[in-house]
């Protein structure tokens, strides 16, 4: 093990002792066993002597003010020095697959540890580690051109187009095109771009968004929609036209640059469907492309359009090449078994994710405070009060995913190759972007809106309030944007789709999202005690009731305080 890596694990101990987590001297010493094939080990000796305070005084666990009887004391001081060390420069952004994501899960598991939590990862220790591919587009050689009318016009590569959805096989493809219009595919409203439309084996064209007089379509409308649902008709590849005045663009526009400025991460080829792309024309290529092939951008937007149609004489051609270099990661697991003979089987799950997207070019770190070192924090803060108290009669993991910000993968990997029965999980209670806008005031989903609302959302309405915050179906502060939008979002997703109940607390988007200014200055540390009060108890209720929780077939909407969002 090398130094860089042992020494963090040493100082998360220390502090951890010293925070007052754990009276157990064993916790000071013992080791804590990697999963197997990690190239991280995690045996290390917390220091003899405790850290030093910011004013130079020596602290230890049998006089720093965590040992007090006040848990609200302790609570805050936990807060306080996770968010801190979450967030702070030398942690380097916390992107998945790199050094400081290794110290990143080696801290988390040193606290689990202290806090006195049981091993719940691979071969009795604290990991679950995962394969990746780290893939990197190679620029230069990069080649989008249209074919029509004899002629060919190549578009160059960030300039003109963005490309998503690649691993590291990269692309070599030719095909015919249709265009779908929005792309969308929804039985509730009786909406089917598709119909009619001979999508199979061909380039997909559609428009960013969803139309402007249907806001019920925006969270089908989101782009993983679309490309799911070409996925599903068959198509080669989806080419999505952006608009300059349209929000949803510009925030996609933002993301997929991201992709292609830094190495994007996806499972091995063995692990994983073959890649397929997703090209994003910018606003002007999108209207220059639109102009060649005969769609009327203006008269789509303004609706209700037409039904979709193949684009005669037209042929796209693709080829890029990626540069993929082997590498892994790690989601951590601390247990709180459960007391009831009956029940213990039966898993809770609390999960966060603790990555961010690590450092811009120029040095500048992604803190990631709030994305989701707030997250985190409230998961870690939880576990550590929870484990002093006398256990539940269902078993609590708390799961500490690492790839979030490569899409979902910790989540997906674990979902796939879980660490207890999938069938004993009884719910999964998310949360992600908690320490900002409504002081208050927490958003969630799914709402009675969705398909998959059920009792563990009415049981968290009902449950807010005592802890003093409200739970609302948008995201506070943030108008309309209901938190529905992010479903497939953040990793409770990949439960969901196995069938698990979910919620997802999430406070919503601000100016700093995905910024270096995420920094922790801004984190309302009140609301995240709040928030630790919250999963606190929502997760106690779930885990010593009689009946699991359960999908509603009904969408009544829970009884909710006042001002809850649409």
């Amino acid at each position: 093990m090398s130094l860089r890596i042992a020494l963090p694990l040493t100082f998360a101990l220390g502090l951890a002792v010293a925070l007052g987590c754990t009276t157990d001297k064993s916790a000071r010493t013992s080791s804590a066993p990697a999963a197997s094939g990690s190239s991280v080990g995690a045996t290390a000796t917390a220091p003899d002597v405790a850290p030093r305070s910011a004013g130079g005084t020596a602290t230890g666990a049998a006089t720093t003010p965590l040992a007090s009887a006040d848990p609200e004391a302790k609570i805050r001081r936990l807060i306080d020095a996770h968010i801190e060390f979450l967030g702070s420069d030398d942690l380097g952004g916390r992107e998945t697959g790199t050094v400081q994501s290794l110290i990143t899960a080696q801290y988390i598991a040193a606290a689990f540890r202290a806090a006195g939590l049981k091993p719940g990862g691979e071969q009795g220790g604290w990991f679950q580690s995962y394969p990746m591919e780290s893939n990197r587009v190679v620029m230069d050689e990069a080649r989008l051109v249209l074919h029509a009318g004899g002629g060919e016009t190549t578009l160059e590569l960030f300039d003109d187009y963005l490309l998503g959805g690649f691993g590291g096989e990269g692309f070599a493809l030719q095909g015919e095109v249709v265009f779908a219009n929005y792309g969308i595919v929804d039985a509730d409203s009786k909406t089917d771009d598709y119909a009619g439309l001979d999508a199979k084996g061909r380039f997909v064209v559609v428009l960013d968004g969803h139309p402007a007089d249907r806001p019920e379509l925006r969270r089908v409308g989101m782009s993983r929609g679309k490309r799911m649902t070409a996925k599903e008709h068959g198509a080669a590849g989806l080419i999505v036209l952006t608009d300059s005045e349209s929000h949803d663009s510009a925030q996609l526009l933002e993301i997929m640059e991201d992709r292609l400025r830094y190495p994007t991460l996806s499972m091995p080829p063995e692990e994983r469907e073959a890649a397929w792309p997703t090209i994003v024309l910018r606003p002007e290529a999108s209207q220059t492309f639109a102009q060649k092939v005969g769609i009327d951008l203006a008269a789509v937007r303004a609706g209700p359009a037409g039904p979709g149609r193949p684009l005669a004489g037209l042929m796209v051609e693709l080829n890029a090449q990626v540069e993929a270099v082997r590498t892994h990661a790690d989601n951590i697991l601390g247990l709180i078994p459960g007391s009831d003979p009956k029940l213990r089987d039966e898993v809770v799950i609390v999960s966060a994710h603790n990555d961010h997207i690590g450092t811009m070019k120029d040095g500048t770190v992604n803190n990631g405070a709030d994305d989701n070192g707030s997250g985190t924090t409230t998961l870690m803060t939880a576990a550590a009060t929870l484990a002093a108290q006398a256990p539940p009669r269902r078993t609590i993991l708390f799961l500490s995913v690492s790839g979030e910000e490569k899409g979902l993968l910790g989540s997906d990997w674990w979902c796939k190759h879980p660490t207890v029965p999938l069938d004993h999980v009884v719910a999964d209670i998310n949360i992600d972007m908690v320490g900002r806008n409504d002081p208050d005031a927490v958003g969630a989903t799914p709402s009675p809106k969705h398909v998959d609302y059920n009792t563990l959302v009415t049981r968290a309405v009902e449950l807010g309030p005592t802890v003093g915050l409200e739970i609302t179906w948008n995201a506070p502060k943030a108008g309309d944007d209901t938190v529905d939008n992010y479903y497939q979002r953040s990793d409770h997703y990949n439960f969901a789709e196995h069938g698990i109940p979910v919620v997802f607390f999430f406070s919503g988007v601000h100016e700093d999202y995905h910024r270096p200014t995420d920094d922790i200055e801004k984190i309302d540390r009140e609301k995240l005690r709040k928030m630790v009060h919250l999963v606190m108890a929502l997760v106690t209720d779930v885990a010593n009731a009689d009946e699991r929780p359960r999908k509603l077939t009904e969408l009544p909407a829970p009884a909710a305080p006042a001002g809850v969002g649409k």
